[in-house]
């Protein structure tokens, strides 16, 4: 894209707007701060720096401009995400240069509408009379005509190749087809439909388009439910079955299900805030997106015991992004759809109101393993909850639950406070260095992937680094630098890279900007060059400390060359004394 459209679209966007539109941020100065989007954290790491238009996490590595973060957030091409931002501009998209970018939005548009066609015919093939058993197996589970067609619920036949040849036909590709994770090849390689004899549940992003497909078989093969793989547009982790629809009514609270029927039979009832999972458990993905739309999540997880373990993993997650987590706790249902069809709306809406908080569901859980009246399993019983408590945050929830369980236990309140003191304070000192231990392994397990030659000379790549970044904030030095120095004299070839286009981008416009920048490099390079960036704020960035990062780069230079030198010496006197013993042997 033109660097006039980009420059103009940068200056109608304001980064800390867009980024603050999906995380809470605070002012600290001329920077804004808040808890990042991209790992768990508790506290703030995710920076936004409004004067270069670009944001950073010190973290966990991510950074970039707001085109990266669109990227990164909505899961889009860089096309897409700059035309997310000119719509929000009130700016025309110009037409667009040839280019890989241009051709993977065509790619990914393709897809879509193969995904678009195929969902209607199995949404057609569902109301033929040969798939009669399929529709009996949704009616028989209480779901209307209206319900069905609603969530365009389909089936696909027990064909080798009904899909194949019906999209085929309307002019797809078997390969379109495979990349859509609609059929697959064999090892003779013939194609075949991926889905046969299953009932489909579509699954449409909060865009409207059709990603992907989960379905339900029909006999008592397995796997009893199946989803699409992952493709250029679908991935199991990163989605939610049910939030194209749930989005509109999330603001109050969203409620959290294991699977397409609990949720279909929500939205059934009237509680149209319920989305699910894709046939997996519950990432931290999924926490981030949920957090976008709604501070509360109640958990209608199944009742038995891996419904139980899933409920745990999911209060973690929820809560480490800042969700409010309560839990619908489920007696003679084990599931919404069950309960639903058993006891009625209204007292599943009971349910709702009287659920309560993650550390209520908690308790309760220990509470079930112990008789208290038993010295020796009330003694079990205080080392579980006090455990429990010291994880609360609010030093009133700590109390008000301290009391309960002084009361139930009869011990002392000053004693229960007093454990949950020195719990807290081992809980503290563990979650931090685990912290610390986790995001420094992703920080530098990301930087090595995006420059791996930064370990082998580090002094010289630091040095690369600062130059960068006070060539980026003082292009008025930029005559000088490249009198200095020039690009092969760059030890790390993407250093060298950032500084080839940091440079061009000065020849052509005058100031450095991270949108043109956002063109030559991926979402990860970007958030090297983020890091990069935020250096300014540790850095003096004087011409003196220009020179002497220049020295420091130069220096390694030289120690390689002469060491190149040292290695072609030796060669040359190994090969001449090899020479001589032949010589001497022939004599």
């Amino acid at each position: 894209m033109s660097e006039k459209f980009l420059g103009e679209l940068k200056n109608k966007t304001d980064v800390e707007e867009v980024i603050g539109s999906y995380v809470a941020l605070k002012r600290r100065g001329t920077k804004a701060v808040g808890l990042c989007p991209f790992h768990s954290e508790k506290t703030p790491s995710f920076t936004v720096f409004p004067d270069t238009q670009s944001y950073y996490c010190f973290g966990c590595g991510a950074g970039g401009d707001v085109i990266t973060f669109l990227m990164t957030m909505e899961n889009l091409t860089y096309p897409e995400a700059v035309e997310q931002l000119a719509k929000r501009a009130g700016m025309a998209m110009p037409e667009p240069e040839r280019g890989g970018g241009e051709d993977l939005k065509k790619k990914r548009l393709r897809l879509f509408d193969l995904n678009r066609d195929a969902a209607r015919f199995f949404h057609q093939t569902l109301l033929e009379p040969q798939a009669k058993p399929a529709l009996d197996y949704l009616l028989g589970r209480a779901l209307t005509m209206r319900t069905i067609k609603h969530f365009g619920l389909g089936f696909a036949s027990d064909d080798w190749d009904s899909l194949l040849k019906h999209l085929t036909a309307k002019g797809y590709t078997r390969e379109e087809l495979r990349e859509a994770g609609l059929c697959s090849r064999s090892k003779s390689g013939s194609f075949y439909d991926y889905f046969r004899n299953r009932v489909i549940f579509p699954i449409i992003d909060v865009r409207g388009g059709v990603i992907g497909f989960g379905g339900r078989v029909m006999d008592q093969s397995l796997p009893k439910y199946l989803n699409s793989p992952d493709t250029l547009v679908f991935k199991k982790s990163s989605n939610l079955y049910g939030l194209n629809f749930a989005k509109a009514n999330a603001k109050q609270r969203l409620i959290l299900t294991e699977g397409y029927m609990d949720t279909i039979a929500l939205h059934q009832a009237g509680f149209e805030n319920a989305l699910a999972t894709l046939g997996t458990a519950i990432t931290q993905e999924h926490a981030r997106l949920m957090a976008r739309y709604t501070k509360e999540v109640l958990i209608a997880y199944d009742s038995d015991a891996a419904g139980q373990k899933a409920t745990d993993k999911a209060i973690e997650y929820l809560g480490e992004v800042g969700i409010k987590v309560k839990v619908i706790r489920m007696t003679g249902g084990k599931d919404p759809d069950e309960y639903i069809k058993t006891f009625g709306r209204d007292k599943f809406n009971q349910l709702i109101e009287g659920s309560g908080s993650h550390i209520e569901y908690k308790l309760a859980k220990v509470s079930s393993k112990y008789d208290i009246h038993i010295d020796e399993q009330r003694v079990e019983y205080l080392k579980e909850t006090v455990q429990i408590l010291s994880a609360i945050e609010s030093p009133i929830e700590r109390e008000v639950y301290a009391a309960r369980i002084a009361r139930e236990t009869g011990v002392d309140k000053a004693a229960v406070n007093a454990e949950v003191a020195r719990a807290r304070k081992a809980f503290a000192k563990k979650t931090a260095k685990n912290m610390e231990r986790r995001e420094q392994e992703k920080l530098f397990s990301r930087r090595d992937k995006i420059n791996p030659e930064k370990e082998g000379a580090l002094k010289a790549a630091k040095s690369e680094e600062g130059l960068l970044c006070i060539l980026f904030f003082h292009p008025d030095y930029a005559e000088e630098i490249r009198e200095a120095i020039l690009p092969q004299d760059f030890v790390t070839s993407f250093n060298r890279r950032v500084f080839e286009s940091i440079c061009g981008i000065i020849d052509r416009a005058g100031v450095p900007d991270t949108t043109l920048l956002g063109q030559e490099f991926s979402p990860e390079e970007m958030g090297a060059i983020g890091g990069i960036l935020a250096l300014h704020e540790t850095i003096a960035g004087t011409r003196q400390e220009a020179a002497q990062y220049i020295q420091n780069i130069l220096a390694e230079k030289s120690r390689r060359s002469l060491k190149a030198a040292d290695l072609k010496a030796e060669e040359l006197t190994e090969y001449i004394r090899r020479k001589a013993e032949k010589q001497e042997r022939k004599e």
